[in-house]
C-alpha cells in the first residue's frame, strides 16, 4: 500500500470515528446576567412588573407600602423617578400584586388585586381592578371594575395579567378560587374586554386540574404562529405535589379558549422545563415573555440550593423556543446568599432583546421587609469572532478593537460576584482572547488562582467526552498557562508552548488578560473559515474560604456538545460596530425644511410621539437618513434600525 493510498485510508477512518463519537451540539441561547446593571426600583415593594413604553421610557408597577405604584425611567433602566402612587388602599383593603400592559394604541393599563384584611366582612371583597392612563402615564383614571369574588380568603381571586390581541379584544386572566367554596381548589380565568378595559366580561375557565391550584398566570400571544400561551403555577404533577411546578396551556388564536378549559390530562397543557426538577423542589411564581428572536423566556421562584422552608426561594431563569417548550439554560441572575429571599419575580423583554429581572428580595432591607431590584441579561446564542490584530501586553485601551462593544460578548459573576468580561478575535496567524474581571482580593500566591479556563472545539467534534480537536486552557491571575488536550474521551496535559498571554493586576479592582494562541496550536495551518467551532468558558473566583466555580448555563467543561457555538466572521473590526449594543447615536439637524435624521445604520422607520405618548407620525424609511417636520412643542423621536436596535432622543421645536 503506498503512502498516499494509507493515508487516505487513515482519513476515512478518523472521520468514521469522528462521525461515532459527536452527538447534536446545543442550541439555543443562554442568558448573561451583568451585575454592573443591578439597581433599587421600588424601595421598599414586592411583586413588580415592567414594560418598555412605545416612546422608550420603561415603565414598572409594583405593590409598595401596601398600594398600588408606578415608577418611570427614561435611561434604560438606569435612573427612576420617585414612585407615584396610583391606586392607593381604602380602609380595611391592600391593593396588591399588580400587572401593567401598554395597548397597541398606547393606552396603559394597571391592574391589580383589592385584598381585605381581617377581620372578614360581606361588603368588602377579593377582587381585580384596574386603572388606565390615556396620556402616557401623566395622569390615571378613576377604579375600573373587572370582577369579585367573596370576601374571604379561602375563596377569593388573584393576581391579575394582561394580553390584548390582534383583533382588539383584551383579555384579563386571574387566579380564581370564588368556584370551588366547598374544597381548596382553583382554576385560571379570564375576563374579557371589547372597548380598551372600561367594560368586561363574566369570567370563562382556561384551566382547571381537579383536586388542585393552577395559579399566578402569565400569558403570551406567541409572534409568527397563531397561538396564545399561558404559564402556571401546578401543584399537581406526581412526585411534586402539593409542591408547585411551571406549566404552559395553549388554544389557538381561532379556539380563544371557546371549546373548553385545558384540564388535568389535556395534550394543551406541558411541564414547561426541559430537564425536570427533583422532586418536591418547589417551582412557583412562573411568568413567562418572548423575545424579538422568537425564544422565549421564563422565570421561576425556587427552592433549590435553598434552605429549607420556601420563604427562602429566589429567582431562576429559563430560556424556551419559539413554541414555548423546552425551557432550559437555567440561570441564576441574583444569587442571593441563603439568608436572603428573591420572591414574586418577573422578566421583561426590552430594546435590542435585552431581558431585564426583577425579583422582591431582603437582601438590602435593613427593616427585614423587601426591595424591587432589576438586573439586564443578554441572551447569546453564537459567538461572533471578527478579525482583526492586536498587542498582547494585558492591556485594553480604547486604541484595540475587539468583536463587541467593551469588550464583553460574554458576561458571567453573578455566581462568583465577580464581574468578567469575555470577547474574542482572530487573524491569519493567532485567535485572541480577553477579559477583565473586577475583583476586589486577587489571589496569585495559593496554590488554586483565581481565573479563567477557555475550552474550544476547533473541529466540530460536539462529543459527550473530550476528543482529539477539542482544547482546555486556563489562564490565572498570576500570569501561568496550563493547556490539555482532548484524547480518546479524557483530557491530557499539552505544551503551552508559543502562546503569548499577558496580565495586567489592578490591586484591589480588577485584573485583565489578553492572549494570542497560534492557529497552528490548536492544530490549524489557517483560520478555519466557514466550519463551525465551539467555545466554553469557565470563571474560578478564589476566597478566604474556598472557591466559587461559575459556568455559562448548561455547559459542562468535559462535554464539548455543551459549549457556544462560534464562528469566524470575515468581517474586520472598526471604530463603528454593530455586535452588541450599539453606541453610536443618529444624528439629529435642523434643516430650513424641517429635522433631517441620519445613520451609519440603515433606518427601517420612525415613529413620533408627543410628550404625552400619542403617536404622531409612523414611516417606513429604509435609507440611511430622512426627514420631517412637526407642529408639537416638544416631542419623542424613536428610530428604529433594520435589525430592531432603537435610539430615543428628545426634540424641541425651533423658536
Amino acid at each position: 500500500m503506498n503512502k498516499v493510498v494509507f493515508s487516505l485510508c487513515m482519513l476515512v477512518i478518523g472521520n468514521s470515528l469522528l462521525a461515532q463519537q459527536r452527538v447534536e451540539p446545543y442550541t439555543g441561547s443562554r442568558i448573561f446576567w451583568d451585575i454592573n446593571s443591578e439597581r433599587t426600583v421600588f424601595a421598599p415593594g414586592n411583586y413588580a412588573r415592567m414594560i418598555q413604553l412605545q416612546d422608550g421610557r420603561l415603565m414598572a408597577v409594583a405593590q409598595t407600602s401596601n398600594s398600588v405604584g408606578v415608577t418611570v425611567s427614561p435611561d434604560m433602566g438606569n435612573t427612576w423617578s420617585t414612585r407615584t402612587i396610583i391606586a392607593p388602599s381604602p380602609t380595611g383593603i391592600v391593593n396588591s400584586v399588580p400587572d401593567i400592559y401598554q395597548l397597541n394604541d398606547g393606552i396603559i393599563l394597571v391592574g391589580y388585586n383589592p385584598r381585605p384584611t381581617q377581620p372578614y366582612s360581606e361588603e368588602r371583597k377579593f377582587g381585580i381592578r384596574l386603572r388606565r392612563s390615556i396620556d402616557n402615564g401623566k395622569s390615571w383614571s378613576n377604579e375600573i371594575f373587572v370582577f369579585d369574588a367573596t370576601h374571604t380568603n379561602a375563596d377569593g381571586c388573584w393576581e391579575p395579567v394582561f394580553l390584548e390581541l390582534p383583533s382588539g379584544e383584551v383579555q384579563c386572566y386571574f387566579a380564581n378560587e370564588n368556584d370551588y367554596r366547598q374544597s381548596n381548589e382553583q382554576n385560571i380565568s379570564v375576563c374579557r374586554s371589547f372597548d380598551k378595559g372600561l367594560t368586561w366580561s363574566k369570567p370563562e375557565i382556561v384551566s382547571f386540574r381537579a383536586n388542585s391550584r393552577d395559579g399566578m398566570p402569565a400569558p403570551v400571544l406567541l409572534s409568527g404562529t397563531n397561538e396564545i400561551v399561558v404559564a402556571i403555577e401546578d401543584n399537581g404533577y406526581a412526585g411534586y405535589s402539593p409542591k408547585f411546578q411551571p406549566a404552559i396551556v395553549r388554544t389557538t388564536l381561532a379556539d380563544n379558549w371557546k371549546n373548553g378549559y385545558v384540564a388535568a390530562n389535556s395534550s394543551r397543557r406541558e411541564y414547561a422545563l426541559a430537564t425536570p426538577l427533583t422532586a418536591g423542589l418547589n417551582a412557583a411564581a412562573p411568568y413567562l415573555r418572548q423575545l424579538k428572536s422568537g425564544e422565549t423566556i421564563l422565570s421561576y421562584q425556587g427552592s433549590e440550593n435553598r434552605p429549607v422552608g420556601d420563604n427562602y426561594q429566589e429567582m431562576f431563569v429559563l430560556v424556551g423556543n419559539s413554541e414555548a417548550r423546552n425551557f432550559k439554560a437555567k440561570s441564576n441572575p441574583f444569587a442571593l446568599p441563603e439568608a436572603n429571599r428573591g420572591m414574586w419575580n418577573s422578566v421583561s423583554v426590552i430594546e435590542n432583546d435585552v431581558v431585564v429581572a426583577l425579583t422582591s428580595t431582603n437582601l438590602y432591607n435593613s427593616s427585614g421587609g423587601n426591595d424591587i431590584v432589576m438586573l439586564k441579561g443578554y441572551p447569546l446564542n453564537k459567538i461572533t469572532v471578527k478579525k482583526g490584530s492586536i498587542e498582547v501586553d494585558g492591556i485594553r485601551n480604547t486604541v484595540e478593537k475587539w468583536t463587541t462593544d467593551n469588550a464583553e460578548q460574554l458576561l458571567l459573576g453573578t455566581k462568583a460576584k465577580t464581574r468578567c468580561g469575555i470577547d474574542f478575535l482572530y487573524d491569519d496567524k493567532n485567535l485572541y482572547i480577553t477579559a477583565k474581571i473586577l475583583d476586589k482580593v486577587i489571589v496569585t500566591e495559593s496554590t488554586v488562582k483565581d481565573g479563567v479556563r477557555v475550552m474550544l472545539d476547533m473541529d466540530d467534534v460536539s462529543s459527550a467526552k473530550p476528543y482529539a480537536g477539542t482544547f482546555n486552557l486556563f489562564f490565572d491571575a498570576a500570569g501561568n498557562v496550563q493547556m490539555q488536550k482532548g484524547d480518546n474521551g479524557t483530557w491530557i496535559n499539552a505544551s503551552a508552548e508559543g502562546v503569548q498571554y499577558a496580565v495586567e493586576l489592578a490591586d484591589k479592582r480588577y485584573y485583565q488578560f489578553e492572549v494570542a494562541i497560534p492557529w497552528s496550536v490548536l492544530g490549524k495551518q489557517t483560520p478555519p473559515l466557514n466550519k463551525r467551532l465551539a467555545i466554553g468558558v469557565e470563571l474560578l473566583n478564589v476566597h478566604a474560604s474556598g472557591f466559587i466555580l461559575e459556568t455559562v448555563p448548561d455547559m459542562q467543561r468535559n462535554v464539548p456538545a455543551t459549549w457556544i457555538e462560534t464562528e469566524l466572521s470575515t468581517e474586520s473590526v472598526s471604530a463603528i460596530r454593530t455586535v452588541g449594543r450599539i453606541n453610536q447615536p443618529v444624528v439629529l439637524s435642523l434643516r430650513e425644511n424641517g429635522y433631517e435624521v441620519s445613520a451609519n445604520e440603515q433606518i427601517r422607520k420612525f415613529q413620533l410621539f408627543s410628550i404625552d405618548g400619542k403617536l404622531l407620525k409612523n414611516k417606513e424609511v429604509n435609507n440611511h437618513s430622512f426627514t420631517f417636520q412637526t407642529t408639537n412643542d416638544f416631542s419623542v423621536l424613536v428610530v428604529y434600525h433594520g435589525d430592531n436596535k432603537r435610539y430615543s432622543r428628545i426634540i424641541v421645536k425651533p423658536v
